[in-house]
């Protein structure tokens, strides 16, 4: 009992004890007003800003300023923080700026660069800008700055320091700057560049190679090789002889006269059956062949008309009426179509038909999804069912146990506490949710029972009464008789004194003769660089007949045979050349030749094609706008003539040098 309330007056007590520290504390913030932070959090904006503009400064060199003038150029804070230029930084509710709405512009004007620093913050958004003259010397990186931009030393020891008052001022400024690049049709922009890319087609006959063991041959086109094959020669025995194996000789065994050996030869040329084939070399002169780009071919000159254009004479005529000037008078009686009149007795006119309202438009609801209950369609969704996190536990276990791992189940080895082993088990945890009713406006259709629905009325249509009127002339059943005068454009036509009407010109044609384009070509044979025709042409001679006795005398072409004689074996052949026991025939493979291109050309129709690249770059045509804003600057005077007092202030710190004597 005593431990009981000992414990409650305990928690009594500490009860009382915060709340008289809760008391306290609003007291103190009562009595004491809070302090006015405003002036901490514009240094914050303040310091956020300049270090922003040293890094442009620090970035834009020679090299990167504009150089056109009225250009401008832009570096976002997004910009300097992905090159490491600052490191980010917060404003005063220790939120981020925002890193494209956040840059520093520099603008080229009247020889200066116009440097503009906007800052964009959660709750506050501000901008100043600073002139500044020749970038020259920027070409290292360092600059020397204006009267205006003094570097700051630090103070000698000779030196104090005293507190300055600066008065801030603006005024209206209207700069030009390039809003954007053109170029010409044809040329693609880039940058401040124009580029257009020329495409020329090359052609040239293709290079020609053969299989190996091929030749080419200029005269017949072709890739050609000689094949040469032997076959055995006929053995024969002079007329009258007969073989004799065992002597390997003809022999004959009385007086007798046979027939002498008949061959032949050939003084020039090969031998082919009992003709001689001899290859003849002809260069001829090339045919000259003249051929015109432009014109008509007239001998060796090109005749080219071309034609010029002069206005034709105009001339004016009437089908029907008086001429006056460039106008028909005509004068005519006609009937034209009487005006037709609708009327309606009841309901509205609509163009030929009479609109009568008969009832208004009835309305009912239909479900695509649901069940329809009013004006509602009301559709159940089930709830999705499956695996929606894990639940995991520590276990303890005094014998290793195997780590595995499912779609729904894990375990993992954690430590070990002497013999005990701590393993995490998860176990996947499977719900549905709960089924929900959705409701949704049913689709609401109009109808009518009868005739046509218009606006919430049905209505219907009857033909209207129809009755005719002339507006001028006399109405004659359904026609008007007019009787009138007109004048209408005379007909225009045009000729010529000279040359053949076109339009509305005279083309008159003139002509001139040029020297037309001088080429050369072989109807029969190869065309060599001297514009010659080399050919090579195969005629056939009669060889000469060659007698010979193999045994006994040769008179005339009879050989004279006494008594037993022997002599030798001949041998001949039907096709080739007697070589020994063999005869030597000798063939020609001819093989159409193999075209090829060099490296980039295409192959097509034993032509080369390549098309070739050319690359115009131009300077892009820039296109100004003006644009007008309010620039900021402070100075320690109080007046500056074109500029106006904001009223702003700012109290900064500036060393005093003592020079010693």
């Amino acid at each position: 009992m005593y431990n009981e309330n000992e414990r409650s007056h305990f928690f009594r007590d500490l009860i009382v004890k915060i709340l008289l520290v809760l008391l306290f504390v609003f007291l103190i913030m009562w009595l004491v007003p809070m302090p006015n932070l405003n002036p901490f959090y514009d240094k914050v904006f303040t310091q956020n800003m300049n270090s922003m503009t040293d890094a442009a400064k620090s970035y834009y060199t020679t090299a990167r300023l504009p150089k056109v003038e009225g250009e401008t150029r832009k570096l976002t804070l997004g910009d300097m923080i992905d090159n490491k230029m600052i490191i980010e930084f917060t404003d005063s509710n220790g939120k981020k700026c925002d890193n494209e709405k956040s840059y520093v512009e520099v603008t080229k004007k009247g020889g200066e660069y116009i440097y503009k620093t906007n800052l964009s913050c959660s709750k506050q958004s501000d901008y100043v800008i600073e002139y500044f003259g020749c970038y020259d010397i920027c070409a290292n990186g360092q600059c020397d700055a204006k009267e205006e931009q003094k570097e700051e030393t630090k103070p000698s020891d000779n030196s104090t320091t005293k507190k300055v008052t600066e008065y801030q001022f603006s005024k209206k400024t209207t700069n030009q700057y390039i809003d954007k690049y053109t170029c010409k049709n044809g040329y693609t922009l880039k940058g401040d560049k124009c580029i257009v890319v020329t495409e020329i087609e090359k052609q040239e006959n293709a290079n020609i190679k053969c299989l190996s063991g091929y030749s080419y041959n200029n005269s017949t086109k072709k890739c050609e090789k000689l094949d040469t094959a032997k076959e055995e020669a006929t053995l024969t025995c002079p007329k009258g002889y007969i073989y004799a194996t065992s002597l390997d000789k003809c022999i004959k065994g009385s007086e007798d006269e046979v027939d002498a050996t008949l061959s032949y030869k050939c003084s020039e040329g090969t031998l082919v059956g009992t003709k001689c084939a001899v290859a003849d070399t002809k260069i001829t002169d090339a045919e000259k062949v003249y051929s015109c780009s432009e014109g008509t071919l007239n001998g060796t000159k090109c005749k080219i008309t071309t034609t010029k254009e002069v206005d034709a004479e105009k001339v004016y005529s009437c089908s029907e009426g008086t001429l006056n000037g460039t106008k028909c008078v005509i004068t005519t009686t006609k009937e034209v179509d009487a005006e037709k009149v609708y009327t309606c007795s009841e309901g509205t006119l609509n163009g030929t038909k009479c609109k009568i309202t008969i009832g208004s438009v009835k309305v009912k609801y239909t479900c695509s999804e649901g069940t329809l209950n009013d004006t509602n369609c009301v559709i159940v969704n089930k709830g999705a069912c499956g695996y929606t996190k894990w639940v995991c536990s520590n276990k303890t276990y005094t014998t290793s146990v195997s780590t595995s791992s499912t779609p729904t189940f894990t375990r993992r080895f954690l430590y070990q506490i002497g013999t005990s082993r701590v393993y995490e088990e998860c176990n996947r945890v499977y719900k549905c949710a709960a089924d929900t009713t959705t409701t949704v406006a049913a689709k609401k259709t109009y109808y009518c029972t009868s005739g046509t629905m218009e606006g919430s009325y049905c209505t219907k249509e009857v033909d209207a009464k129809l009755t005719y009127k002339c507006a001028n002339g006399t109405l004659n059943g359904t026609k008007c008789t007019i009787l009138e005068q007109k004048e209408v454009d005379a007909k225009l036509t045009y000729k010529c004194a000279n040359g053949t009407l076109n339009g509305t010109k005279c083309k008159v044609s003139e002509q001139k003769e040029v020297d037309a384009k001088l080429t050369y070509r072989c109807t029969i044979g190869a065309l060599t660089d001297t514009n010659k025709c080399l050919s090579i042409n195969t005629r056939e001679t009669a060889p000469t007949k060659v007698y010979s006795c193999p045994v006994g005398k040769l008179n005339g072409t009879k050989c004279e045979i006494t008594g037993i004689d022997s002599t030798e074996k001949v041998y001949t052949c039907k096709y080739g050349t007697l070589s020994g026991k063999y005869c030597v025939i000798t063939t020609t493979d001819s093989r159409e030749p193999i075209y090829y291109c060099k490296a980039g050309y295409t192959l097509a129709d034993k032509k080369c094609y390549v098309t070739e690249s050319s690359t115009d770059i131009v300077n892009a045509t820039p296109v100004y706008k003006t644009k007008t804003e309010t620039v900021y600057k402070w100075s320690r005077s109080e007046n500056l003539e074109g500029w106006t007092r904001t009223g702003k202030t700012r109290t900064v710190e500036v060393a005093i040098v003592s020079r010693g004597y």
